[in-house]
């Protein structure tokens, strides 16, 4: 399953400031709209928000944490909820804390002395297994009016080709005149 990080990130980024803002300006709400009409705004948010957090749920299980790199962990690590304090924390519990993601050792209850970045007993940052996958190399097109130079490299019908030539050439096509070019193995 492959995972849109940036609309993902964006999305909940987006809705986590909705939420908490409603949540600010809700005794406002009950003053501007009655204590009823409030009532029923804030009824619906919750339901919202639990609706949310249920796909959150989801998500969190959806995303294999073993094969992703430590670059990719981070990028979901808001995924997760946030470390707070006074609150217990079970083996496996996963924090989003300081832009990282922390898995819990051993149950406890958290406070200051428990953070996750200072407090190996309780916590162990998630790094993953996974390798860096190299994206391909972007190459321009091919194009028979550029002249081409040793070591330019093209594409040419989703073949990439490297120019081998020490002489200067256009109108030369890669798939055509394997003197100028050599195919590249990727």
């Amino acid at each position: 399953m492959e995972i849109n990080f940036e609309g993902l990130e964006k999305f909940l980024k987006d809705f986590k400031g909705l939420v908490e803002r409603a949540e600010r300006a809700e005794q406002g709400l009950i003053k501007l709209l009655g204590a009823e009409n409030a009532k029923n705004l804030v009824e619906e948010m919750e339901h919202l928000k639990k609706r949310i957090d249920s796909n959150m749920s989801v998500t969190q299980d959806s995303i294999d944490l073993e094969k992703m790199t430590k670059e990719e962990i981070a990028r979901v690590a808001y995924v997760f909820e946030p470390y707070v304090q006074n609150k217990l924390f079970n083996v496996g519990d996963k924090v989003e804390h300081l832009g990282k993601l922390y898995s819990c050792k051993k149950k406890h209850i958290s406070s200051y002395e428990t953070l996750p970045q200072l407090d190996g007993e309780h916590w162990e940052e998630v790094t993953g297994t996974g390798e860096t996958v190299e994206k391909k190399k972007e190459r321009e097109f091919y194009s028979g009016d550029k002249t081409y130079r040793l070591g330019d490299e093209v594409t040419h019908y989703n073949i990439a080709y490297k120019f081998i030539s020490d002489i200067p050439a256009s109108g030369k096509t890669p798939a055509e005149n394997p003197k100028f070019w050599q195919k590249i193995e990727e």
